[in-house]
């Protein structure tokens, strides 16, 4: 994707839009950083709300085991209410 970043020098000012479509994807950018060194080609880092993520893992926490402070697996957590989170479908389980 293409996009063009321009700018009006106001707080508000900053636009941007995708080159090969023409939307205007201002409201999902949160930040947008332009790094230029003499000599390099600029960079620009758009930060960017609204992105769909997939991911695993394994949940651990940070406590305290044998008096030393340590990162430990954490197989289910059960809250107040008697709802149960379970993650000991983790390999590490």
């Amino acid at each position: 994707m293409k996009v063009k970043i321009t700018s009006s020098g106001d707080i508000r000012g900053t636009k941007v839009e995708d080159l090969d479509t023409g939307a205007d994807l201002t409201s999902m950018v949160s930040e947008v950083r332009f790094h230029h060194v003499a000599g390099e080609q600029p960079k620009a880092e758009l930060f960017v709300n609204f992105v769909e993520i997939e991911s695993s893992g394994i949940a651990l926490l940070r406590g305290q085991k044998d008096g030393w402070a340590t990162l430990r697996v954490v197989r289910s957590i059960t809250f107040a209410d008697g709802e149960t989170m379970d993650f000991s479908q983790g390999k590490d389980s």
